[in-house]
């Protein structure tokens, strides 16, 4: 039989950057930027709700945007572990801006900013519970902080109808170094937060006792609520902390690739870098086992993306590849695998997506419950199922993105 021409082949590898060698992850507790950085992205350890409510500036992480509520930004190599334990959350914190009081909006809270600890149910994927946020609900968590007022507190986030636990002192929020810590009692486990002034000395404090000590285990997060924040050098430790060095989100976030006619065309997806970062990306193919670079393109801004286009491709054999970016603060990497054409097959295995969705509805509904009922991301199922199929193309065929609330509204 006649050998047949090259496939007109296309292949789209959503690959994401968690875990992809992303360098310099923190050893210590404690999660600063680096200095003179000003960018979106605010770094490998961290996933923002939503990515262009927080930025690097200053040399510390900033709420840029409280237009929504409860806005968090989740750290993502830290998660707080059931059982008995010990638990201390610091982090340095001050309002950028106070709304007017009188403009406020019926019914708001006051602003508030602090530190969200226990989000998402126990048997949500730790990429999901990343996404908590907008409003309290089932397996919310606690949110400790400070209010606009300057009073520290203690908000149950499980419950949309719980009151806070409130300090009698008030502090300054335009500066406060919040000490959040957990005590043990014979019938279970509580919290004391307080506020430490420049001297070290305490200048207020709340506690509150909680009934179920595993209600704090989970997902934890800053938290900016209803006017902008600042955050800087924000610690977890204690015995109920796991590290996960492996949960990084490094500054590429996904790639995809068609081959046609001896021609791979790649785009290389990043989150939005800044003018400390490097402003190309490598792409390299791996020839008798070393890694050959073979392409370096310019990120396009707006967009965050770079484009590769390399003719005379051999496209009758795997060709293994790596996208390599480096960044203020460390690299990361892309690999995957642009499978041959496949000529000597007389049917190929094709998977259509369309219609998908994250989540169940949009986020900021009163008592959003935070479980695998509602959050689908990151679609583990539907994984597991297209590998068994091993398709060789696929094909999208619209609604990608629902503008309503997929997870939040859309901004126009």
């Amino acid at each position: 039989m006649p050998r047949r021409s090259p496939l007109p082949r296309f292949a789209l590898s959503l690959l994401s950057s968690l875990c992809a060698g992303c360098a310099l992850l923190s050893e210590e507790a404690s999660l600063s930027p680096p200095q003179g950085v000003e960018r979106i992205w605010t770094g490998p350890e961290t996933w923002a709700n939503r990515l262009q409510d927080w930025s690097v500036r200053n040399g510390r992480i900033e709420c840029v945007d409280a237009s929504l509520p409860f806005r968090t930004l989740h750290r993502t190599t830290r998660r707080i572990e059931s059982g008995e334990g010990t638990l201390m959350v610091s982090v340095r914190l001050g309002v950028l801006e106070l709304p007017d009081a009188s403009k406020r909006k019926d019914g708001r809270p006051a602003p508030s900013g602090g530190v969200l600890i226990g989000a998402g149910a126990p048997e949500l994927d730790w990429r999901a519970a990343a996404m908590v946020q907008s409003s309290p609900g089932p397996h919310g968590g606690f949110y400790c902080g400070v209010d606009g007022e300057g009073r520290l507190f203690v908000r149950d986030f499980r419950d949309a109808e719980a009151q806070p636990s409130l300090s009698r002192e008030k502090v300054s929020v335009e500066g406060v170094a919040l000490h959040i810590e957990l005590f043990e009692r014979a019938s279970g486990a509580g919290l004391h937060v307080t506020a430490l002034d420049a001297d070290g000395v305490e200048s207020a404090r709340v506690s509150v006792e909680l009934e179920d000590r595993d209600a704090l285990a989970g997902s934890i997060a800053l938290v900016c609520n209803g006017a902008p924040f600042w955050f800087d050098d924000w610690r977890v430790e204690g015995t109920r902390v796991r590290r996960h060095p492996g949960r990084t989100i490094g500054s590429l976030i996904g790639v995809q690739h068609t081959l046609s006619r001896s021609t791979m065309k790649m785009t290389a997806q990043l989150l939005p870098t800044g003018p400390q970062d490097d402003g190309e990306v490598t792409l390299e193919i791996r020839e008798r086992g070393t890694w050959k670079e073979i392409g370096r393109e310019a990120i396009v801004v707006p967009g965050w993306t770079a484009h590769f286009r390399v003719r005379d491709w051999r496209y009758d054999h795997d060709v293994p590849y790596r996208l390599r970016h480096r960044y203020a603060g460390g690299v990361s990497e892309l690999e995957g695998v642009v499978p041959h054409d496949p000529v000597e097959r007389d049917e190929i295995v094709l998977a259509a997506f369309s219609c998908n969705h994250n989540n169940r509805f949009g986020f900021g509904r009163t008592g959003y419950p935070w479980t695998s009922e509602t959050l689908w991301y990151p679609h583990a199922d539907l994984v597991e199922k297209i590998e068994q199929h091993d398709p060789d193309l696929l094909f999208f065929a619209g609604d990608q993105l629902y503008e309503g609330q997929s997870p939040t509204r859309a901004e126009k």
